[in-house]
């Protein structure tokens, strides 16, 4: 998850009303430019109001894609961002990911039965 308007502690900052709009479309804009991101992620950042402040919210679900920055791949290991090159390490995040998402996987045994 990513909040605008609240630090790293937590402690809770806020964004102005009137600044929110042009925040979100900006980070869209960003997140959806094809030389930055690839894939293209989609997100729906959410203005929420807390304890009487206005924060964004935006939800990052898990992506069965790697992704890269600026061509560059990254792995997330606890708080750091760890840039992967070797192509073992590569294969492994496509595997990580897939495992993640059944409908990519098959089930050798399972077969499919209609009930009339």
């Amino acid at each position: 998850m990513i909040y605008f308007g609240v630090f790293d502690d937590g402690t809770v900052r806020g964004i102005p009303e009137q600044a929110a709009p042009a925040l979100i479309k900006n980070f869209i804009s960003c997140v959806s430019n094809q030389n930055l991101f690839t894939p293209t992620i989609y997100l729906e950042p959410e203005i929420m109001a807390y304890e009487g402040k206005q924060i964004i919210h935006i939800h990052i679900a898990p992506s069965a894609e790697v992704h890269s920055y600026k061509k560059v791949i990254y792995d997330r290991v606890n708080d750091a961002d760890v840039k992967v090159t070797a192509t073992a390490q590569i294969a492994q995040m496509y595997i990580r990911k897939q495992a993640i998402f059944t409908e990519k996987k098959i089930y050798p045994y399972v077969q499919w039965k209609i009930c009339v």
